[in-house]
């Protein structure tokens, strides 16, 4: 789209994007959070959020073996991750963090 092209926040839309996916996550579209997150890795690859994210969002929508691929290439890219980098975001309420952690921690559960 030009809008998205001439946008001056092109250089952060994968953020933006990792945002969407977590404001879909939030409201446990599960397909929506997917896609999105997947738009915003295809910006930039290395984006812990996102496929944090989508790790979740795969696991609630049952597709476990997607779910534990997105987790093996996240230890790799980022094998000091831990959960204490989400409960660093500022939600207003504790629990969205809670709530995102949970769903990532059904991964760990299957590796």
């Amino acid at each position: 789209l030009d809008t998205e092209r001439l946008s001056p926040f092109d250089l952060y839309r994968f953020h933006n994007l990792g945002e969407l996916a977590a404001a879909y996550c939030l409201v446990e579209d599960w397909p929506a959070a997917i896609a999105v997150a997947d738009r915003s890795l295809n910006l930039s690859p290395g984006y812990f959020y996102a496929r944090f994210l989508k790790i979740g969002a795969l696991m609630r929508s049952g597709r476990l073996e997607e779910a534990e691929r997105e987790r093996a290439i996240l230890a790799t890219r980022h094998p000091d991750f831990s959960e204490q980098r989400i409960r660093w975001i500022p939600f207003v309420d504790p629990a969205k963090n809670n709530f995102l952690i949970a769903n990532f921690g059904q991964a760990k559960s299957i590796a």
